[in-house]
């Protein structure tokens, strides 16, 4: 019939022997009465018993774990956040004074891109914090900046007005334009990240003329 708790021990042990065989004969008729009974009950209750404690230490060793793990990425998260703002400051001071120096009549500017019309002039230099959430199944990352979700770098240029005003976006510039455009934001980039030298290859085929000797002559940027 399988192993008997303690208590049912201490609870019998007083009874004569008549009471006894009388209690087995009603507990035996009982039993005949219920029928088919899993006698092993018991010791099954406890195995699961011991089984359950085991899967609460396992939850609370990997709730640890996960905390740890949370706590790890929040850590991570300040320091991409960090240094996400402060390379974003760089590049954008440096392709202003780049640009400024290879159109010295014209006008660069770096932005951040928003869904929000309102917001479009969202500065890296702000004073709240950055917060970069990636989306594990495209590999896509979403910049945050004071709560104003940035999707991606707008350059507006000017190259005959020295204001933001004057400024445009670069779909509307030619490929002369562009390309000094895209040389200003590759200098802009390697002040922050440079090598000993740098090889472009014909330079000066998409160039318009005006600019040619004029980005030439600031081969010291």
């Amino acid at each position: 019939m399988g192993a008997l708790p303690p208590e049912f021990t201490t609870r019998y042990q007083n009874l004569t022997k008549d009471k006894l065989e009388k209690r087995l004969r009603k507990v035996v008729k009982e039993l005949k009465e219920m029928g088919n009974v899993n006698r092993n009950a018991v010791e099954e209750l406890e195995m699961l018993k011991e089984d359950r404690n085991s899967c609460r230490e396992k939850v609370e060793v990997i709730q640890q774990c996960t905390q740890k793990i949370r706590e790890t990425l929040d850590q991570l998260d300040k320091e991409i956040n960090a240094a996400v703002q402060e390379i974003f400051k760089n590049v954008r001071d440096n392709f202003q004074e780049i640009f400024k120096k290879i159109v010295p009549n014209g006008y660069g500017e770096m932005r951040l891109s928003t869904d929000d019309p309102e917001s479009q002039q969202a500065e890296a230099s702000s004073v709240g914090t950055v917060r970069i959430d990636s989306n594990s199944s495209s590999r896509s990352f979403t910049i945050v900046f004071d709560r104003v979700t940035c999707k991606g770098i707008n350059l507006i240029v000017s190259f005959t007005g020295n204001s933001a005003e004057d400024a445009v976006d670069c779909s509307t510039l030619s490929g002369g334009q562009l390309t000094m455009v895209t040389l200003a934001l590759i200098l802009a980039i390697q002040r922050v990240c440079s090598a000993p030298f740098y090889v472009f290859d014909e330079l000066d085929a998409e160039i318009d003329a005006p600019f040619r000797k004029l980005f030439a002559g600031k081969t010291c940027l």
